[in-house]
């Protein structure tokens, strides 16, 4: 086929299409920004637009520079949770409920407290229906070579700065579950 599709969005500038998902109207648009702060939007904030347009302001763009720019954005449930991995290696798994609902042109709430330097790298969402089938705690398939896994997208420049990351500094980050539940 020699058939190239239509363009979807008007960009402007620098702009990139960073994400994508189904819509659902009782969700929300769960937004993260480099310097972790976030929000959840309901869906049925946001208008339809046709092909081609600029669509609708998810963030109070006046404030990306103290905020950053925007890594992840995908629709959540009430009951999902999210995990945040930084680029200098540090993780963290809340539940999406424990994020402030707001308005689309707000900047949202602090939802990762970074070290200086550190960044939101990628986000997973886990939701609802994969707790429940376990998946966070293993696969019931003997047949997975990986129980329990997910992908991230955009986890690589993690890895490398997880390699090259001096561990002194980061003070009191908890590494060991395991003395968490003594």
């Amino acid at each position: 086929r020699t058939a190239a599709g239509v363009m979807a969005i008007r960009l402007l500038g620098d702009d990139q299409v960073i994400s994508l998902d189904v819509v659902q109207d009782e969700y929300d648009l769960l937004v993260i920004h480099e310097r972790g702060w976030g929000k959840r939007v309901r869906l049925t904030e946001y208008s339809a637009k046709g092909r081609y347009t600029q669509g609708n302001w998810t963030t109070d763009h006046r404030r990306l520079e103290e905020v950053g720019p925007i890594v992840a954005a995908r629709v959540v449930g009430p009951d999902d949770q999210i995990t945040v991995i930084t680029s200098m290696g540090i993780v963290l798994r809340t539940d999406v409920g424990g994020i402030s609902q707001m308005g689309r042109s707000t900047r949202g709430v602090r939802v990762v407290n970074l070290q200086k330097g550190d960044t939101v790298a990628a986000l997973a969402v886990m939701t609802a229906d994969d707790l429940n089938r376990g998946v966070d705690g293993g696969s019931q398939d003997p047949e997975n070579e990986h129980p329990g896994s997910a992908v991230v997208l955009g986890a690589h420049p993690v890895l490398e700065a997880a390699a090259e990351y001096d561990d002194e500094a980061l003070g009191d980050v908890d590494d060991d579950a395991d003395t968490d539940a003594e």
